[in-house]
């Protein structure tokens, strides 16, 4: 159980566990004086709010990895520079052939595990392909069974045999990196999603390129065995995006329509 309870020698009883935790796991014992923590049922949904808004780090646990200290907020970024990224990001499909350092590519996934999920559950895990022989061999699988899906128009069949003929790689550009995100659960797509978000935004933070492939995605849902033996992944693949350094240069961002 990675909650153990609190220490109650250190506890100031500030009651922040108490009136943060969703599941009711602490209470005040008021003829005790101490703060007790109670998850007999399993109710604990293991969010780390206790250990995050505990002013004095009386919070014991284990198996949850360590928790940062928050920054300051003022130095946190303005809307106007979160913004100005947002508009900035752009979906690159072209990309420079080197591949990125591991320090990086750490960077990119670390930002990808704060993502908020459902009932938190965090079974995802993150593979990195950065073989070059094993992205094209990917890539074939991705577009054989495009073309055998009765979903696929025969435009697009003939937009990715074309695009193969002249020595493209439409589905991964030539990517150094693909990135896959995958689980056991059966409804961790939007979780999927989000962690993606979170982690192509830091790869823009790093001057990196990303771009979300849809296609590969729904060739993995149809095809079980192209991520089971080529990929080499057990579970769902919910989400997949390439990663590298751009080869292209964007002046300003497009247009977009408003959504109010």
């Amino acid at each position: 159980m990675p909650i153990i309870g609190l220490n109650h020698n250190l506890c100031t009883r500030c009651l922040q566990c108490v009136k943060e935790c969703p599941a009711f796991c602490f209470r005040h014992n008021e003829k005790l004086k101490i703060i007790q923590f109670e998850n007999s049922n399993n109710s604990c949904i293991l969010c780390g709010h206790c250990i995050a808004c505990c002013p004095v780090e009386v919070i014991n646990y284990a198996g949850m990895g360590e928790p940062t200290k928050l920054t300051n907020s003022s130095e946190m970024p303005t809307y106007d520079q979160l913004h100005s990224m947002f508009r900035q990001k752009r979906s690159i499909r072209h990309y420079k052939p080197e591949a990125l350092s591991p320090e990086d590519l750490k960077k990119v996934t670390e930002a990808m595990k704060y993502g908020p999920t459902g009932s938190n559950i965090r079974d995802m895990k993150v593979t990195i392909i950065s073989d070059s022989v094993k992205i094209r061999e990917l890539s074939k699988g991705v577009v054989e069974t495009l073309l055998k899906s009765p979903d696929t128009s025969d435009n697009y069949r003939q937009l990715l045999k074309y695009k193969q003929s002249i020595g493209l790689d439409p589905i991964f550009f030539k990517a150094p990196h693909v990135v896959i995100i995958s689980s056991k659960e059966n409804y961790d797509i939007v979780n999927a999603t989000i962690a993606t978000t979170y982690g192509m935004l830091a790869a823009h933070s790093l001057q990196l390129g990303t771009c979300w492939i849809g296609l590969a995605y729904m060739a993995f849902l149809a095809n079980q065995e192209l991520g089971e033996k080529t990929a080499q992944i057990e579970g769902k693949i919910w989400n997949v995006f390439t990663l590298g350094l751009p080869n292209i240069k964007f002046y300003r961002s497009p247009p977009r329509p408003p959504m109010l």
